[in-house]
């Protein structure tokens, strides 16, 4: 099944987004596809784990599965009886009865415990006729029908979806074509959802969705109070069960909302006064820029010039990363930077943040950053108790004017992202009393779950990311369809143990000695060949350089180590201890420490790049060049141990294991400065293509 799926890669058939999807689902479709081969096709059902794997390849790529349909010779299902599948499924415009069907067959043999996600998205303006009715106008279901003569076409289309927190699966339970809806209106529709969700035994505990104005004023017509004080009430009761359901805005919206007024603001005071300054940044950025190495962090212009890309989440998170506020407390405690004394608050702002996102976006059980595990009991207690610290630290931000941030006119991202804080404490403890779960993964509360249903909606049309009303129907049938498969028989409940895991090594075995340079195919004229102490004098390397050399001195050594056999060799590139100032910051345990000799390699090749930076792109073979310049510069002392000079009796003079370690670490640090360089040559001022594409979907085009 891998070979077909990379033959069908190979012709252009599908991505690799979906080959890697249909791998999952397909661990037992070739032995049927085998079966139904030798035997009579007619004679037996499609089984379910082939039904799931014609729908998936058909959903993705037409062109594909007829490929696919017509080399094995038609043991997949004809076009036409995926279409008869289809047609099980209504999806009409209101709550959909297929998806609380299943729900309600669902929970007989399991407790149901959901989060509902609400969001919409913008649709093409455009009125189609099917043969029997017109698509396209404002229609909210059978339930909500607009009486008037004349019914305006619909902008949006609001959906609602359920995602399981005790199972792995997620359900779109209903949409709504809509030009706008107000905040009575929407109330509405969420009780209407919560009692279907009661009535087909789906327990409900927490409601998601942005923090637009519409929505939370929806809340408050439920009666939600989101201002901060004596009288914070960030849930609402359900209608049937009189139970709390707690209210989450999406901690990805508030992410991006703070890093916005952030940068709006320019400057913000913490609780002590100090304050926090948006130029900090510009300055790292800058500073990371003037000397061509980052501090160990992703900082660069696109997100400190963002306004063409509000919308990408992995910039904001990046921005307000622990990895910055690192590099700001390196640059004014460490080297001492002029230009960053008073750095200090900024720092612990963005650190705050960081990891207040990742409390709210914990997605691995056994993961091993600090806090990014799920809560539990073990975690509990201390993740309450640094959570009400980082509530108390966001409530007293203040502007430049004394006025608290969550009072202000740009609250909504910090006011949410205390709610969440808030309810996560809440719903944690109320599923660990009222159900039988014994944790909770963050990233279950979150809007992804929708915003993937999106994508994958949009991504349907091919060239055209920006359907229609009758093209949304026709998708989220398909959609619902392979996602009741999906959710009730294979697609993310996926039993890892069954799953055939692809051995890598076994089919590209990386030796652990490689002969990475041959000068001899390279001629260097005498001119080019530069001794060590000329670096020294034009290229000067400073401490800040040293410091960023020697942290990627220890990633160098993380990739060397993976290809060798040698003890000898792995205790020569590896120490307990590193002299970089940047590695005592960051490590929190898990960094690796470069030995001095290769960190004075690294430095060595740091100092040829920067000679030949001007002739990078015009000089052919580089790569090669690059390391043969370095070669020639190595003196005898690197790699000089009694260790390796014992260890060297035994070998060659010119093939011995120290010529071949200096060889793979001067090859793999100037890989990585080459594809440095690349990433800052093609790297815009500012980019434009998100930035039209969503202003043309969101004017309905």
């Amino acid at each position: 099944m891998n070979s077909l799926l990379i033959h069908l890669r190979n012709k252009k058939l599908i991505t690799n987004n979906t080959q890697d999807l249909l791998m999952n689902l397909s661990s037992d479709a070739l032995q049927q596809i085998v079966t139904r081969k030798l035997q009579n096709p007619t004679t037996k059902k499609y089984s379910p784990s082939l039904r799931a794997f014609a729908l998936t390849l058909q959903f993705y790529s037409s062109k594909a599965y007829n490929y696919v349909r017509k080399t094995f010779q038609n043991v997949l299902p004809h076009p036409a009886t995926l279409r008869k599948w289809y047609t099980v499924v209504d999806a009409k415009p209101g709550f959909t009865k297929e998806a609380f069907d299943v729900l309600q067959l669902h929970s007989k043999n399991n407790n149901v415990i959901c989060n509902l996600v609400v969001d919409e998205m913008a649709i093409m303006q455009k009125v189609e006729w099917d043969g029997k009715q017109f698509h396209g106008f404002v229609d909210i279901g059978t339930n909500y029908c607009n009486e008037d003569d004349y019914l305006p076409e619909a902008r949006n289309v609001l959906v609602l979806m359920l995602v399981a927190l005790n199972s792995n699966w997620k359900i779109p339970v209903g949409y709504f074509l809509i030009s706008s809806l107000d905040a009575q209106q929407r109330s509405n529709l969420i009780q209407h959802c919560l009692k279907l969700c009661h009535e087909s035994n789906v327990k409900i505990y927490s409601l998601t969705f942005d923090g637009a104005a519409v929505n939370i004023a929806m809340c408050t017509e439920l009666g939600a109070c989101f201002k901060y004080g004596q009288t914070f009430k960030p849930y609402i009761y359900h209608p049937t069960t009189k139970e709390k359901i707690y209210v989450m805005w999406d901690a990805c919206h508030m992410l991006k909302l703070i890093r916005n007024t952030f940068c709006d603001k320019n400057t913000i005071q913490d609780p002590a006064g100090n304050l926090i300054k948006w130029d900090f940044l510009s300055k790292l950025q800058n500073y990371q820029e003037r000397e061509g190495l980052h501090a160990a962090n992703k900082l660069s212009n696109r997100h400190i010039n963002f306004k063409n890309e509000k919308m990408n989440v992995k910039l904001a998170a990046q921005t307000l990363s622990s990895s910055v506020a690192s590099a700001l407390l390196y640059c004014e405690k460490q080297i001492k930077l002029p230009e960053f004394q008073g750095a200090e608050s900024t720092a612990y702002f963005c650190e705050i943040i960081n990891n207040a996102f990742d409390l709210l976006n914990s997605r691995n059980k056994f993961s091993k950053k600090e806090f990014n595990q799920c809560m539990s009991q073990t975690t509990c207690e201390a993740y309450i108790q640094y959570i009400n610290g980082c509530i108390k630290y966001i409530a007293q931000l203040k502007t430049s004017d004394n006025m608290l941030l969550i009072n202000s006119t740009r609250k909504t991202g910090f006011l949410g992202i205390i709610i969440c804080l808030t309810n996560l404490i809440d719903i944690y403890k109320t599923l660990i009393q009222k159900t039988s779960m014994t944790y909770l993964l963050s990233y279950k509360l979150s809007q992804d779950h929708l915003e993937v249903f999106f994508s994958a909606v949009r991504s349907y049309g091919g060239n055209s990311n920006n359907p229609t009303a009758l093209q949304f129907l026709r998708i989220y049938k398909r959609m619902l369809v392979r996602h009741e498969v999906w959710g009730s028989q294979f697609g993310n409940c996926i039993d890892y143990q069954s799953v055939t895991i692809l051995h890598v090594t076994s089919a590209h075995v990386r030796e652990p000695v490689d002969y990475l340079i041959d000068t001899s195919t390279l001629e260097i004229d005498h001119d080019d060949i530069t001794l060590d102490h000329a670096y020294h004098d034009s290229f000067g390397l400073n401490p800040y350089i040293n410091d960023v050399v020697g942290y990627m001195s220890g990633f160098v050594v993380r990739k060397v180590r993976k290809g060798l056999d040698c003890e000898i060799c792995l205790n020569d590139i590896v120490s307990k201890d590193s002299s970089s100032l940047l590695i005592n910051i960051k490590d929190r345990g898990g960094l690796t420490k470069a030995s001095k000799d290769v960190h004075r390699l690294c430095l060595l090749c740091e100092r040829v790049c920067r000679q030949t930076e001007a002739c990078i792109f015009v000089k052919n073979n580089i790569k090669l060049y690059l390391a043969c310049q370095t070669k020639f510069l190595v003196d005898s002392n690197i790699f000089s141990s009694f260790a390796m000079q014992q260890h060297m009796l035994n070998q060659t003079v010119l093939n011995n294991h120290r010529n071949q370690l200096i060889d793979v670490i001067i090859q793999t640090y100037i890989n990585i400065r080459l594809h440095y360089f690349a990433k800052l040559a093609s790297e815009r001022e500012n980019r434009i293509r998100k930035f039209y594409n969503h202003l043309t979907l969101f004017k309905n085009e």
